[in-house]
């Protein structure tokens, strides 16, 4: 095996050893009717015979290993001198700089969209903390005091990509997690909630709940709703995508799916 394709598998590995759960949270189903010995169910429950709650939507992601946090609850990770790690986009800069772009003889552009569907499949965030809009000034620089609820990428001024538009501050919230909706009582650490499945079923396209499952269907024979452009059958165009107003393209298309992030593909 190849050590790139090697590195590959032990990424999908670790993704999937992510999306895997803890049982205090989501959905616990009263009981399991026969269906769900043959079909599984929109929001993952009885797909595990023995622990029919394991899997399902709006339940904990797990951990590899365990939580570091700041302030041993839910604060960013600090260094083992106490200082701030290091910014995270100068991180990404020193690894692979913008002007620094390598081929790849093994691996096409299709392989990030591919990547991006397994991962919605799997993992959605619930919701957000608070407003990112609230997380930096109106013209994107640093607060001199950040809200709680936010966790910024702030930017340098030797920045060479954010530095052109005079950009300091990417918005970036906090998303709820157990603590917030006391939902594990027993853990004092903050664990994040997985709105999708944990399942490889293709929620991100069907939905996590009959309600979503069947607006986008159209009611005869379980097949989805299409609409024909240029000959060709896609999913419906969904106007009110908040991922696919792109301002330099405004009739930019929005499928409509059960993932919200999986709109623009």
């Amino acid at each position: 095996m190849r050590s790139r394709t090697k590195c590959l598998y032990y990424f999908f590995v670790i993704l999937l050893e992510v999306a895997f759960i803890r049982c205090q949270c989501g959905i616990i189903p009263r009981t399991c009717p026969p269906i769900t010995d043959i079909y599984r169910t929109f929001d993952g429950t009885c797909n595990n015979v023995e622990y029919p709650w394991w899997g399902t939507a709006y339940s904990e992601y797990d951990r590899i290993q365990p939580a570091c946090y700041g302030d041993d609850i839910s604060t960013p990770r600090k260094a083992q001198n106490g200082d701030d790690l290091p910014n995270p986009r100068s991180v990404r800069l020193a690894c692979l700089p913008e002007n620094h772009v390598d081929k790849d003889e093994e691996i096409t552009r299709v392989f990030i969209p591919i990547l991006q569907f397994f991962q919605h499949d799997i993992i959605s965030s619930y919701k957000s903390a608070g407003d990112s809009s609230s997380c930096c000034s109106k013209n994107l620089q640093k607060l001199s005091k950040e809200p709680d609820h936010c966790v910024n990428m702030v930017i340098s001024e030797e920045d060479p990509l954010y530095i052109r538009y005079n950009i300091t501050c990417v918005p970036m919230v906090k998303m709820i997690n157990n603590i917030d909706i006391d939902c594990d009582s027993e853990n004092t650490q903050a664990e994040q909630i997985n709105k999708a499945t944990h399942f490889m079923d293709l929620s991100n396209l069907y939905g996590t709940n009959e309600d979503e499952n069947f607006a986008l269907r159209t009611g005869a024979g379980g097949k989805l709703l299409l609409e024909n452009r240029n000959g060709f059958d896609y999913l419906p165009n969904d106007p009110t995508g908040s991922t696919c107003q792109i301002p330099d393209k405004k009739k930019e298309i929005c499928y409509k799916t059960g993932n919200k992030l999986q709109k623009p593909y």
